[in-house]
């Protein structure tokens, strides 16, 4: 979740583009007017409005690739 973003600098605007570039999960993005913000959205973050409940099953889902990748179990660290 990106609450803002300077555009094209920092730690959060390298860390949300990686994210949206690999597609580990989605990316969340207040919908505003800093122009960091209006990039992500427009490069594929899903913008999320003040009236926002949470819910992040209306989200668009994680690239169907990047998915299968996904443990689905959790793995004992001992048996590891």
């Amino acid at each position: 979740m990106v609450i803002r973003s300077d555009k094209g600098k920092g730690g959060t605007w390298a860390g949300a583009t990686e994210n949206l570039k690999k597609g580990w999960c989605s990316t969340f993005c207040r919908d505003c007017d800093i122009p960091g913000n209006r990039e992500l959205i427009r490069m594929g973050a899903i913008p999320v409005s003040d009236e926002w409940d949470g819910n992040v099953e209306l989200a668009a889902p994680v690239h169907a690739a990047k998915k299968e990748e996904v443990f689905t179990e959790q793995l004992s660290l001992f048996d590891m």
